[in-house]
């Protein structure tokens, strides 16, 4: 385990571990517990309140890192939901 990470981190990549206090940041690639095949890319988020996150995204094929549409498209996310998405990486799109 790498120095720079705190004991117990969980997670995906090997990384400075700030991005998992809250993933929901432009520019991340964030991916739910539950899906095994697609991640989320960031692009912008327009609000975050005590109860929902709302995000313009893009979705991302995990298996060969390759854009599932083109067109991106705005999600809302509940806050309370928050403890199942984990960062991925920092994604170029």
């Amino acid at each position: 385990m790498s120095d720079k990470l705190p004991a117990g981190c969980n997670c995906i990549d090997r990384h400075w571990c700030e991005e998992s206090k809250n993933p929901f940041k432009g520019g991340n690639m964030i991916r739910h517990r539950d899906t095994l095949d697609m991640d989320i890319a960031i692009l912008n988020v327009e609000y975050e309140t005590d109860d929902y996150i709302k995000l313009k995204i893009l979705y991302c094929n995990r298996n060969n890192n390759t854009l599932f549409d083109m067109k991106n498209y705005k999600v809302t996310i509940k806050a309370s939901d928050k403890h199942k998405w984990r960062f991925v990486k920092k994604h170029s799109y």
